[in-house]
């Protein structure tokens, strides 16, 4: 029962990150992009759809080269300084998500987007953090 229960939530999974890109794609801008929790994944699927990609992390990441190391609760960078912000997959984990949304905002230039996505279905991991 177990094995059906794991294959019915990989192709869960599969099909909410499709569906991802297909949005991440659709709503791209030019211009400048921070990736907010960037991974191997982010870059192999996303990064391709952006002109300029800044990536930040807590730690670094196996497979992906990291430009910034730190934390979502506050962002080292100045305001108004990115024309999107990518955060997929990630701000389930925070204890305060809505700390890093108004930052993400912050360094966000007017009239820019926030592309941010969360699972729906998806069971725990990370546990307890």
């Amino acid at each position: 029962m177990i094995d059906r229960v794991l294959k019915k939530i990989t192709l869960t999974s599969r099909y909410h990150r499709e569906k991802i890109r297909e949005y991440i794609r659709a709503e791209a801008v030019a211009g400048h992009v921070l990736d907010v929790g960037a991974n191997f994944y982010n870059k192999g699927q996303y990064h391709g759809f952006f002109e300029r990609v800044t990536t930040l992390n807590l730690a670094p990441q196996k497979g992906v080269e990291i430009d910034v190391i730190g934390s979502a609760y506050a962002l080292p960078f100045e305001d108004c300084t990115f024309d999107a912000v990518l955060c997929t997959e990630m701000i389930e984990h925070l204890d305060t998500p809505q700390q890093a949304i108004d930052e993400m905002y912050r360094v966000l230039k007017p009239g820019g987007k926030v592309l941010l996505s969360t699972p729906f279905v998806m069971p725990l991991h990370d546990v307890p953090g």
